[in-house]
């Protein structure tokens, strides 16, 4: 085994261990989950990887996110992602230069934020990012 592939396998493990999903790519070219975490090196390092996580980017404009939480219970409800607070999304508002805020509600008073800001600081009640999902 070289240092290389030592780190790659390395890598791995610690992903493993820190609970995400490991994947090994198939004859045909496709990635394939581990079932069980039964992760052994039958295969070369490189025919694994972490599974890649999805990625979100911030609402473009008040339809796509009323579309989007309308998905999702407790609608208009949003949680910090560092602290245990809840804000109700009372309102959507374009400002002169056509910028999208969102005017946030709780006990503590009323905020405005960014849909950058929404994305980076809170997530919808049910634990899932406040963003569009990128495919």
């Amino acid at each position: 085994m070289t240092r290389e592939e030592a780190k790659r396998r390395a890598e791995l493990y610690s992903a493993l261990a820190e609970g995400k999903i490991i994947q090994f790519k198939q004859e045909n070219g496709e990635w394939t989950d581990i079932i069980n975490n039964e992760f052994d090196f039958i295969l070369s390092p490189d025919d694994y990887r972490i599974k890649p996580e999805p990625k979100y980017r911030p609402f473009k404009n008040q339809e796509e996110c009323w579309q989007e939480m309308l998905k999702h219970n407790e609608f208009g409800w949003v949680k910090s992602k560092t602290r245990d607070a809840n804000k109700h999304i009372s309102n959507i508002e374009k400002d002169i230069e056509g910028n999208v805020w969102f005017v946030a509600a709780s006990f503590s008073g009323i905020e405005k934020y960014s849909p950058k800001q929404m994305l980076d600081y809170f997530v919808f009640m049910d634990g899932e990012p406040f963003g569009i999902k990128e495919e």
